[in-house]
């Protein structure tokens, strides 16, 4: 027998690549139902992320859609609003704009140096429901101009005239080539825009073409609604009575919080449709 070789130690080496053979196939085996398994999981998780995306879309719509109705069915928020019934609701429950209503001015105070807009508890103009108005009225009623003209002297893009500030104003000027002088054109958008900061503001007189003044200006610090808040009235936060009118009006949230709230309870019942729209015709474009 030749030396170094034991009985058996032929059989133990043919052996050994079976067996060990044998492992390496229970071990591929073994990865595949692992990868099998982590499949099976990346296919559950991807399918959960997917119905979690879908649940976020319909709680946003549902609450989108709330806040329509609550638009055209709550005519009376801003009498409420008008009477000062949100400091009772404040006195009952703990509330944001209470809570943390420091954090919230510092917020708003972002746009003396940030450029955007401020959404408000007031209902936007809507043409086809006369009640959204008083929205627009009560704004009126307590926006007070703090005759800053930052808005006329800050230097900008520019203020794009309608076709009838661009006449009102020529006339008032008496020469549409004076105009065409503090304006340039825009090609693309056919438009004339004037210049800023405003040829028409002195620092000592203010405004001084005020009677004629472009229907912008006359409309200012509103800006169309918000994205995300597209039934409420938005005010550019650069202006700072606009920023004033923002803190003063937090503790109005609530009230709308409280009809969005009681909307969506009441929306899961069969007779919410009947109980609640005041024109069954409504519900066509809901």
């Amino acid at each position: 027998m030749p030396e170094g070789h034991s009985p058996g130690s032929g059989a133990a080496k043919d052996q050994g690549p079976r067996v060990q053979s044998r492992k390496s196939l229970d071990q591929s085996g073994q990865g595949r139902k692992h990868q099998d398994r982590s499949g099976r999981g990346r296919k559950a998780q991807d399918q959960r992320g997917r119905e979690q995306r879908d649940q976020g879309k319909g709680d946003q719509d549902r609450i989108l859609q709330v806040k329509k109705l609550c638009h055209r069915l709550c005519p009376d928020c801003v009498g409420r609003k008008r009477r000062g019934e949100h400091r009772d609701l404040l006195s009952q429950r703990p509330h944001w704009s209470v809570l943390r209503r420091e954090e919230q001015h510092r917020q708003i105070d972002l746009g003396e140096r940030v450029p955007f807009d401020i959404a408000l508890p007031l209902p936007a103009k809507d043409r086809g429901f006369a009640d959204t108005a008083e929205g627009i009225e009560l704004f009126r009623e307590m926006f007070s101009c703090q005759r800053c003209g930052r808005c006329c002297f800050t230097p900008g893009a520019g203020l794009m005239l309608e076709k009838g500030d661009y006449e009102r104003i020529s006339r008032f000027l008496g020469s549409r080539k004076k105009l065409r002088a503090l304006c340039r054109y825009d090609r693309q958008e056919g438009v004339w825009i004037l210049k800023q900061p405003c040829p028409f503001y002195d620092r000592s007189m203010g405004c001084t073409i005020y009677p004629v003044r472009p229907l912008t200006c006359t409309q200012y610090p509103l800006h169309p609604p918000l994205k995300e808040m597209p039934f409420h009235l938005a005010v550019d936060a650069f202006c700072p009575a606009a920023r004033s009118l923002a803190k003063e009006t937090l503790g109005w949230w609530i009230i709308c919080e409280n009809n969005w709230a009681r909307l969506l309870q009441n929306m899961d019942s069969p007779r919410f449709p009947a109980r609640t729209y005041r024109d069954r015709e409504m519900t066509a474009d809901l």
